[in-house]
Order: structure tokens, then sequence, then C-alpha cells
């Protein structure tokens, strides 16, 4: 995989998924289908050597952030 190559792919599915959850009426998605479904893509994605999870533009999203790697816990700021 190319640099990155894991980011694009990861960004797009989550984009498409979100997109299927918020704008289509007629779909039923509950957000921990989108977890585990993501959760299985960011397992084989890392298989396959992806590293930079934190470059991803859902790094920083509430739920999707947690699949990532994000645990949201505050920096400790060195003084």
């Amino acid at each position: 995989m190319g640099w990155s190559g894991g980011t694009e792919i990861f960004d797009c599915v989550a984009e498409e998924l979100l997109a299927l959850k918020y704008q289509c009426y007629d779909v039923d998605l509950p957000m921990y289908r989108i977890m585990n479904l993501l959760s299985a893509l960011q397992g084989k994605l890392v298989e396959r050597d992806w590293d930079t999870q934190q470059e991803s533009n859902y790094y920083d999203h509430l739920q999707i952030g947690d699949v990532l790697g994000n645990t949201f816990e505050e920096e400790e700021i060195d003084e």
C-alpha cells in the first residue's frame, strides 16, 4: 500500500457510511453497525501496514476516532 493509502480508503468508506446514515432517510443504519464495519476495515488496513491513522479526517470524530486509536485523553502540557 502506498504512503497513506489506507487513510484515503478509510476516509472514503467512513464518509459514505455516514452519508447513508444521515442523508438517506429510507436506510436504517445504526451507528454500532458503522463502527463494526469501520473496525473491520481498520484491522485489515493495519494488517497491510497502514500506520497513518492520525492523518484521517475522522481521527477527531467523537465515535469514529475511537476506531482509529484516538482515546481523546487530554495531553499533558510541558511547562
